[in-house]
């Protein structure tokens, strides 16, 4: 007797949950703005991993696109644990990303803002591992300074 009542009180509490009526607030849907919705004009020169990384999430054809972004990117690797003999054993990365986004039909400044990205990484035993890991921590830099970026132009252009 006790069991059936320890199934039925789990098995009501099991449906309340599951009809609770949560709906996320950031729910994208297929009308709202993506990453392809955008093309990129790169003022300065990042590197090689940067620069892939944003144009495999951005589109390449400027006809087909409504917003245009001119970016400017500045990576700074500064040293954060120096060894007592000069060496440096860990560093920061840090990707800012000044953008402007513009409307292509009206060339029309939207909107104009600053993102950071940061990643650290240890000075490995050789010098291709230290090589390898920064640019894995330079991509990993890139990816969060571009999801932020896009989420502010997102919230931005939703807005108006």
């Amino acid at each position: 007797m006790i069991y059936k009542i320890k199934i039925a009180l789990l098995l009501s509490i099991f449906l309340i949950a599951l009809s609770c009526g949560f709906k996320p607030i950031y729910q994208t849907d297929n009308n709202n703005l993506n990453a392809k919705n955008f093309t990129i004009n790169f003022l300065t020169n990042p590197s090689y991993e940067i620069k892939s990384t944003i144009d495999g999430m951005f589109s390449s054809s400027l006809q087909s696109v409504p917003y245009l972004i001119d970016l400017n990117i500045i990576e700074t690797q500064t040293p954060l644990i120096i060894n007592t003999n000069g060496t440096v054993s860990k560093y920061r990365i840090e990707i800012l990303f000044h953008f402007i986004v513009h409307e292509v039909e009206s060339n029309k400044n939207i909107y104009e803002d600053i993102v950071r990205g940061f990643a650290e990484y240890i000075v490995q035993t050789s010098e291709y591992e230290t090589e390898e890991k920064k640019q894995q921590m330079l991509k990993s830099a890139a990816q969060e300074a571009l999801r932020l970026m896009l989420t502010k132009i997102q919230s931005n252009i939703a807005r108006d």
